[in-house]
């Protein structure tokens, strides 16, 4: 029987270190880091006999280098091919519909020098990933003015309180913050933040105690998002939103 190592030494390949970063003259720099590829499995093996985190195809990780790097905008990915060696293209299937999509959780680092994203692609090329040209675009969400805004909120709930282009509220009914389960302890406290989401860096309750952060998030069908904290302890509380105050969008090209 194969290891855990043995089997994820099959079922990830990575790039071999490169070199540093640098900036591109005219924005940001995007790079290939990382590739998983696996090969397709047949449905006759059950789901609990697949290696840990199993999914037939390949998924590309990119690291972008810049300055005022807020995110990736969501599904903005656009490739022009995926060639392999033999002049195959694979970024589209044979009905002519994309073969690709953007990774889960593309993200930007706080400083906003660097971000990540991932393009996942459902055709097999395992074994060959290494060797294939990939050239498109994406969508990155660049800024230059990082803003403060703090607001009070009544920890029983009340009206929406304006925090500039923010609004927001204490979580209640079929949106409640309160949860349980695998992505939280049971009594979290949801606020609900109506606004330009994307471009918030940092979200925070402020109490006594000092500065507590979100410890997750979620939306729903694309509406507010509702951020999740400890239930604060008094019967009002400062929310405090970092954002940046003059989010732009940027195409920026990528591969070969």
């Amino acid at each position: 029987m194969k290891t855990f190592r043995q089997i994820l030494a099959a079922l990830l390949i990575f790039v071999p270190a490169l070199p540093a970063l640098a900036q591109a003259p005219n924005g940001p720099a995007i790079k290939l880091v990382q590739i998983r590829s696996a090969i397709p499995l047949p449905e006759s093996i059950p789901f609990e006999a697949k290696p840990m985190g199993y999914e037939p195809g390949f998924e590309l990780f990119y690291i972008v280098k810049g300055e005022g790097l807020a995110g990736v905008k969501k599904d903005s990915i656009v490739l022009d091919h995926i060639r392999t060696r033999d002049g195959m293209d694979l970024a589209a299937h044979s009905n002519g519909r994309p073969a690709y999509e953007m990774g889960s959780f593309p993200k930007a680092s706080e400083d906003g020098r660097w971000a990540t994203f991932s393009v996942k692609v459902s055709q097999n090329a395992f074994g060959k990933v290494e060797s294939l040209a990939v050239k498109g675009r994406v969508v990155l969400l660049v800024a230059t003015r990082n803003e403060t805004r703090k607001g009070e909120l009544t920890t029983a709930g009340g009206p929406p309180v304006q925090m500039g282009p923010f609004s927001a509220v204490v979580a209640s009914g079929p949106t409640t913050g309160m949860r349980s389960g695998f992505f939280a302890g049971s009594g979290d406290f949801g606020v609900q933040v109506t606004g330009p989401c994307d471009s918030i860096t940092e979200i925070a309750l402020m109490t006594d105690g000092g500065k507590t952060k979100s410890n997750g998030n979620m939306t729903m069908n694309n509406g507010p998002v509702t951020y999740f904290f400890p239930k604060p302890a008094g019967d009002t509380f400062a929310l405090q939103i970092r954002y940046w105050a003059d989010l732009q969008e940027q195409t920026v090209s990528f591969g070969r």
